[in-house]
């Protein structure tokens, strides 16, 4: 019995031995499970949390599904009037897109050996080549070797160009996963030829093409192997990788692409021995782009002045904006601008140049503008920029004024004695020092005599004269001082052109027109210049008397030498300031008004004159611009002036109540002045009252500056356009004015 117990007693142990490693198994089973429960929650939670991490990086992601808006230049262009010719563009990127068909074999080939040698098998990224780079970085010790497809380089510099320069987990994923979407929406040959377009390959140059023009002066389809090489191996490091800045390291990036072009099969063992130590020649000079066609350089930053000056366009619209801008500027009237300056220059001196501007009279349209005879020596624009001495030329604006007033151009008389001394402090001279008489003032303005026309501005107001240059389109700042009919103040080509465009016009000024319609990247006009019939600066009658007057100085005054071949009549003014620092001649016929200047940028004499420089320049230019064009006659008018009786004014010079004065006006007043001494002087042919050397020395210096527009800077001389106000001349003849 007793052994009976022991053994049932036994067996209660073992069961609740059994019980009890039962339940610690139990338990050790809920404690395993509990860990990997709680692994699996937590890899669940992190699959989850980062699923919402990566969800939230990719909610804001910019439109990826036109990316070829991207890869697009967005280059503005800038068209002549036939809407075809390029004249120029403007991009903040050195760049030019191509084609496929355009690029050589060997950058195709080696940029995917060396960027991305399994880009024809994966779908936008590379496993095999993140793993190849994870393992070459660690075993570096840092970032030796990137992972990043050509796609994804794509991506990269173009839908997340903003984020390019950020390091982060979240830019790589969002770059990845675009990626992925646009191997589904372009083929490869595509999204390569896209890469190549907008990569940066160094010295301001972006896409192949810009960068073979640049390095090898050549296109992108011309290029060797070991050009092709040298270009492919520069994206990896734009700075460290330029040849021109560090031609050894290109060298040596160029021999690791020649080395995985070998590798991947895309040249023979023969081709890379050929190759490995030739060194390509860089080139001096870009090559040009071939659609521009680049003949008028000084225009196209005019308009692009014209564009930032106007507000309407930010600067990156007209860099990145695709914006085609339709101009007025004429081809053919252009390229007969060129060549009259060039040749009217060629026998002058490396440091003398030209300026010439062209407008239609009927609605303001520039036709033609050269800013300087060599754009490449100085992007200075002389035709827009400069401001110069207008000399005798700007006796128009004086005669205007006088007929505006009542003064018969006839019968009203004027002592063209030398000197003359006009007001209190001024002295004019004609130019051979002597004079006598009396002379009207057609005969005045036939000879360009500048003691008739000094004491005409005072006797009329300097202030007249003033208002008058700018109705009819002088923008410059003007002071009414008496030294201005001469010219005194600085002027530009455009502006002398737009106001004798006035003239032309029979009175009616249109302000200069140079982009008529503007259309955006989808061909949507987005801006259209309205014609009107412009504004009244004066009236018909004063614009076809002026007109008849001033046909006089070209056909047997000092403009003689701007006599048309072809008959078709024409009107103008020579100018010539002080010593020949400015020479001038600016004239018109019913169809174009044409100012021409030349001169040195950097103010000096020239010892010539506007009749004889100038002139022939203008004669050259308009003889081609009309060449096929009928013959037309300036406008007529029934209108008339009413003039008045010469006794209105004063015009002795001299200040009423002087004794002067008392005494002038006793002396014969239809006494003329023997005319036939004044004629042709300023084509320096002979001599006589006016060599136009009416003005004093320089207003402002205009050989420096740059093509962004930015306006010239240099000395003021006295009596020229600022300085000392008394206007007082530099020697006892010239320009000036009598404020005290």
């Amino acid at each position: 019995m007793q052994q009976q117990k022991r053994s049932i007693g036994g067996r209660v142990t073992s069961l609740h031995s059994k019980r009890k490693r039962r339940d610690r198994a139990q338990r050790r089973s809920v404690t395993v499970m509990t860990v990997i429960g709680a692994i699996a929650g937590v890899i669940i939670f992190g699959v989850v949390a980062a699923g919402i991490v990566v969800s939230s990086w990719l909610s804001d992601l910019p439109d990826y599904s036109d990316l070829e808006s991207y890869t697009e230049s967005g280059i503005t262009t800038i068209y002549a009037n036939d809407r075809t010719t390029v004249l120029g563009k403007i991009t903040l990127e050195n760049r030019i897109d191509i084609d496929k068909d355009e690029i050589s074999p060997y950058v195709l080939e080696g940029t995917v050996a060396t960027e991305d040698e399994r880009f024809y098998s994966h779908s936008g990224i590379d496993p095999v080549g993140i793993i190849r780079a994870l393992f070459v970085n660690l075993n570096a010790g840092g970032t030796s070797e990137g992972a990043s497809t050509i796609t994804q380089q794509l991506v990269r510099n173009t839908v997340l160009l903003d984020e390019m320069t950020t390091r982060s987990v979240q830019r790589k994923v969002r770059e990845m996963y675009i990626a992925s979407k646009v191997e589904e929406q372009y083929s490869k040959d595509e999204i390569l030829t896209m890469y190549l377009n907008v990569v940066n390959y160094g010295d301001g140059c972006y896409g192949i093409e810009a960068a073979s023009r640049d390095y090898f002066g050549k296109s992108a389809k011309d290029l060797t192997l070991s050009e092709a090489a040298l270009l492919i191996g520069i994206p990896q490091s734009p700075n460290a990788n330029n040849p021109r800045e560090h031609y050894d390291a290109a060298l040596k990036r160029r021999t690791t692409v020649l080395n995985r072009m070998l590798s991947n099969g895309y040249i023979t063992q023969a081709e890379y021995d050929a190759t490995i130590n030739d060194q390509p020649k860089l080139s001096s000079s870009s090559a040009k782009d071939d659609e521009i066609a680049n003949i008028a350089p000084h225009f196209v930053d005019y308009i692009r002045q014209q564009l930032e000056d106007s507000g309407k366009f930010s600067e990156s619209e007209l860099s990145k904006g695709g914006l085609k801008v339709y101009t007025t500027l004429d081809v053919n009237d252009q390229q007969a601008a060129n060549k009259a300056v060039q040749d009217g220059l060629k026998y002058q001196d490396s440091g003398f140049d030209g300026a010439l501007v062209s407008i239609d009279p009927s609605n303001g349209n520039i036709v033609a503008m050269v800013g300087g005879k060599d754009y490449n020596a100085s992007q200075f624009n002389l035709a827009t920029q400069m401001s110069r001495q207008a000399g005798s030329s700007f006796k128009t604006f004086t005669l205007l004024a006088a007929l505006q007033a009542g003064v018969d151009p006839d019968n009203t008389y004027i002592n063209a004695d030398s000197p003359a001394t006009i007001g209190t402090n001024w002295t004019v001279n004609n130019s051979e020092g002597e004079g006598g008489g009396y002379m009207s003032i057609r005969e005045a303005t036939t000879y360009s005599v500048n003691t008739v026309y000094g004491r005409l501005i005072h006797g009329i107001g300097a202030q007249s004269v003033v208002d008058m240059a700018h109705a009819a389109g002088i923008t410059s700042d003007l002071q009414p001082y008496d030294s201005l009919t001469l010219g005194a103040q600085g002027v530009n080509a455009l502006e002398m052109a737009s106001a004798y465009a006035t003239i032309a016009n029979g009175g009616m000024y249109h302000e200069p027109v140079a982009v008529t319609d503007i259309e955006n990247s989808k061909g949507e006009t987005v801006y259209s210049h309205k014609y009107t019939q412009g504004t009244r600066a004066f009236s018909a009658a004063i614009a076809s008397e002026a007109t008849d007057i001033l046909k006089t100085v070209v056909e047997y005054g000092t403009g003689t030498s701007a006599s048309l071949y072809s008959g078709q009549e024409a009107a103008g003014k020579t100018g010539t300031s002080e010593h020949g620092r400015d020479l001038w001649f600016c004239g018109y016929t019913p169809q174009l008004a044409t100012a021409v200047w030349a001169g040195y940028r950097e103010e000096k004499a020239t010892g010539k004159y506007g009749g004889s420089t100038c002139g022939p320049i203008w004669r050259t230019y308009v003889n081609a611009a009309l060449k096929n064009s009928e013959i037309q006659q300036f406008p007529t008018t029934t209108e008339k002036i009413q003039y008045l009786d010469s006794s209105t004014w004063n015009f002795t010079g001299y200040d009423e109540g002087s004794s002067e004065y008392s005494s002038a006006e006793r002396s014969f007043k239809n006494n003329q002045y023997d005319s036939s001494h004044y004629r042709d002087y300023d084509t320096g042919a002979a001599s006589g009252p006016d060599q136009d050397a009416d003005t004093v020395g320089p207003t402002r210096s205009t050989g420096s500056g740059t093509g962004n527009g930015s306006a010239a800077t240099g000395s003021n001389d006295t009596g020229g356009a600022g300085g000392d106000e008394s206007g007082r001349s530099e020697s006892d003849e010239g320009a000036g004015d009598d404020e005290p």
